[in-house]
Protein backbone atom coordinates (compact mmCIF):
# COMPACT_ATOMS: atom_id res chain seq x y z
CA UNK A 1 0.00 0.00 0.00
CA UNK A 2 1.29 3.62 -0.56
CA UNK A 3 -0.18 6.84 1.03
CA UNK A 4 0.79 9.79 -1.58
CA UNK A 5 0.49 13.06 0.44
CA UNK A 6 0.34 16.83 -1.53
CA UNK A 7 1.02 19.64 0.07
CA UNK A 8 1.66 23.48 -0.45
CA UNK A 9 3.91 25.62 2.24
CA UNK A 10 2.88 28.32 4.06
CA UNK A 11 5.41 30.46 3.17
CA UNK A 12 6.28 29.81 -0.56
CA UNK A 13 9.84 31.41 0.19
CA UNK A 14 10.71 28.98 2.23
CA UNK A 15 10.73 26.08 -0.66
CA UNK A 16 14.73 25.28 -0.23
CA UNK A 17 15.15 25.78 3.21
CA UNK A 18 12.12 23.01 3.22
CA UNK A 19 14.31 20.46 1.03
CA UNK A 20 17.38 20.79 2.84
CA UNK A 21 15.01 20.11 5.92
CA UNK A 22 13.46 17.24 4.42
CA UNK A 23 16.68 15.59 3.25
CA UNK A 24 18.07 15.77 6.68
CA UNK A 25 15.21 15.59 9.12
CA UNK A 26 11.91 13.93 7.28
CA UNK A 27 13.15 11.27 4.86
CA UNK A 28 15.33 9.51 7.88
CA UNK A 29 13.08 10.01 10.52
CA UNK A 30 10.10 8.33 8.17
CA UNK A 31 11.98 5.50 7.42
CA UNK A 32 12.78 5.10 11.69
CA UNK A 33 8.73 4.31 11.81
CA UNK A 34 7.35 0.97 11.78
CA UNK A 35 4.50 1.13 9.32
CA UNK A 36 6.86 3.01 6.73
CA UNK A 37 8.78 0.67 4.53
CA UNK A 38 9.78 3.19 1.65
CA UNK A 39 9.96 6.87 1.50
CA UNK A 40 10.69 9.52 -1.04
CA UNK A 41 9.28 13.09 -1.86
CA UNK A 42 9.68 15.11 -4.72
CA UNK A 43 9.02 19.05 -5.55
CA UNK A 44 6.82 20.20 -8.05
CA UNK A 45 7.59 21.28 -11.05
CA UNK A 46 4.92 21.45 -13.32
CA UNK A 47 0.65 20.69 -12.86
CA UNK A 48 -1.75 19.86 -14.96
CA UNK A 49 -5.20 20.27 -13.51
CA UNK A 50 -8.26 22.23 -13.27
CA UNK A 51 -9.49 22.41 -10.03
CA UNK A 52 -6.95 25.58 -9.40
CA UNK A 53 -5.14 23.79 -6.38
CA UNK A 54 -1.51 24.06 -6.27
CA UNK A 55 0.92 21.75 -4.38
CA UNK A 56 4.58 22.57 -3.86
CA UNK A 57 5.87 19.13 -3.00
CA UNK A 58 4.53 15.36 -3.21
CA UNK A 59 5.60 12.50 -0.82
CA UNK A 60 5.39 8.69 -1.71
CA UNK A 61 5.10 6.74 0.77
CA UNK A 62 4.97 2.83 0.70
CA UNK A 63 3.25 1.29 3.57
CA UNK A 64 1.80 -1.50 5.57
CA UNK A 65 -1.06 -0.15 5.84
CA UNK A 66 -3.39 2.98 6.68
CA UNK A 67 -4.42 1.52 10.62
CA UNK A 68 -0.76 1.03 11.42
CA UNK A 69 0.37 4.78 9.23
CA UNK A 70 -1.84 6.47 11.20
CA UNK A 71 -0.77 4.94 14.34
CA UNK A 72 2.62 5.55 14.18
CA UNK A 73 1.77 9.41 12.88
CA UNK A 74 -0.43 9.68 16.80
CA UNK A 75 2.74 9.11 19.12
CA UNK A 76 5.80 9.12 19.42
CA UNK A 77 8.05 9.85 16.47
CA UNK A 78 5.48 9.96 14.19
CA UNK A 79 3.61 12.80 16.03
CA UNK A 80 6.85 14.39 17.01
CA UNK A 81 7.37 14.61 12.84
CA UNK A 82 3.89 15.50 12.08
CA UNK A 83 3.72 18.24 14.42
CA UNK A 84 7.35 20.16 12.72
CA UNK A 85 6.01 19.24 9.46
CA UNK A 86 2.58 20.88 10.17
CA UNK A 87 4.72 24.44 11.10
CA UNK A 88 5.82 24.07 7.43
CA UNK A 89 2.48 23.20 5.44
CA UNK A 90 -0.33 25.28 3.98
CA UNK A 91 -2.82 22.67 2.92
CA UNK A 92 -2.02 19.02 1.84
CA UNK A 93 -4.47 15.78 0.77
CA UNK A 94 -3.39 12.27 1.32
CA UNK A 95 -4.31 9.64 -0.60
CA UNK A 96 -3.91 6.10 0.04
CA UNK A 97 -3.61 3.71 -2.78
CA UNK A 98 -3.49 -0.23 -3.42
CA UNK A 99 -2.32 -2.12 -6.15
CA UNK A 100 -5.75 -2.84 -8.86
CA UNK A 101 -3.94 -6.53 -9.07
Amino acid sequence: MIAITLFSLKDKESTEQYKKWSLSSVRPRMIMMNSVKGFIDYSVVGLLNHSGIEYNFIEIIEITNRKEFEDDNSKGLGLELANEWNDWVDDYSIIFCEDIN
